[in-house]
């Protein structure tokens, strides 16, 4: 099979190419010049079937080689149109999202060509690769810093500055004895601090009763639910930081607390940045169903101190 070479428009699916395709030939494109670490890179598949035909799309691409390089970001978008000769073109949009610079190769796709409940044939497409730019700034490694400088001058005093720290020293001391004979007197209370699971779950209880997905803002209402489990992680782990990819905080997970709890974290992460990134289409049932999911998983999640009775957090936050 050949790959024509092709331009897409993806809000209308069309691709416009050098030449006429012959029927059961398989045409691949991909949007964007520029690609950055982190882009949503749409890849699109076209062919031509005869009557009586269907394919049958992926719902993802197969994608080879380490995960934290390449994943897909979104399942397989479709459309069919009749030609003017009666046969049928068939347009499949993926979207795919690069984490490491430099080249990217996807492999080929085999899809199947249905006639009927049979396999009439297999077709092979071979997707097009990709340069994938860095959002660092260039190298600086050259840049020799300028020399230094005196900031008070060639001429001071040293016992003018340390006469003046230690006056400040006293007056902090003063300040110091002063709030705590009056802390003594008025019997404050101290209220300790909230522990990261009931501080998480009330932030999952606040992104639903906010009204988001009665508005249908599931954008803000994912963000909230993924920013609550990521500061718990944060929180009760500092090397599972807010900072890392999904793949990379999912990776630690797997790591540290095994292979159980990052498989029931991963759907749940998952759907929530195809809807931030991807741009997923999703209702009131599916966005209840994740928000369920991600709150049963932070009450019973047990790591380091959290490992105590599984219900008493849960029980107070309730």
């Amino acid at each position: 099979m050949r790959t024509a070479a092709c331009r897409l428009a993806v809000p209308a699916l069309v691709l416009a190419c050098s030449g006429p395709a012959s029927a059961q030939e398989i045409r691949s494109a991909m949007v964007g010049d520029t690609i950055l670490v982190g882009d949503v890179v749409p890849v699109a598949l076209r062919t031509t079937l005869e009557r009586g035909q269907r394919i049958a799309w992926p719902d993802t691409l197969p994608l080879g080689g380490p995960a934290a390089e390449l994943e897909n970001a979104a399942r397989v978008r479709t459309r069919l149109d009749t030609l003017a000769d009666g046969r049928l073109e068939a347009t499949a949009v993926y979207a795919v999202t690069p984490w490491r610079p430099g080249e990217v190769s996807l492999p080929d796709v085999e899809i199947p060509v249905v006639a009927g409940d049979e396999v009439a044939r297999t077709l092979t497409a071979t997707l097009p690769g990709f340069n994938v730019a860095s959002v660092l700034p260039a190298d600086t490694a050259g840049i020799e810093p300028r020399p230094t400088k005196g900031v008070i001058g060639g001429n001071w005093s040293l016992w003018p500055i340390l006469l003046a720290v230690l006056a400040l020293l006293l007056l902090v001391a003063a300040v110091i004895w002063w709030l705590r004979r009056r802390r003594g007197r008025a019997g404050v209370t101290v209220i300790p601090a909230v522990p990261p699971r009931r501080a998480a779950l009330a932030a999952l209880d606040e992104a639903r009763e906010a009204g988001l997905v009665e508005r249908g803002e599931m954008k803000e209402f994912y963000t909230r639910v993924s920013v609550a489990i990521r500061e718990y992680l944060g929180a009760i782990e500092p090397t599972w930081g807010e900072d890392r990819t999904t793949t990379e905080l999912l990776a630690a997970v797997r790591a540290v607390a095994g292979p159980r709890a990052a498989a029931d974290l991963e759907p749940i992460l998952r759907s929530a940045d195809q809807v931030k990134f991807a741009r997923r289409e999703t209702d009131a049932a599916m966005a209840d169903r994740d928000w369920e999911a991600a709150r049963s998983w932070v009450a019973g999640f047990r790591w380091g101190d959290e490992a105590g009775p599984a219900g008493a957090d849960v029980e107070e936050a309730a």
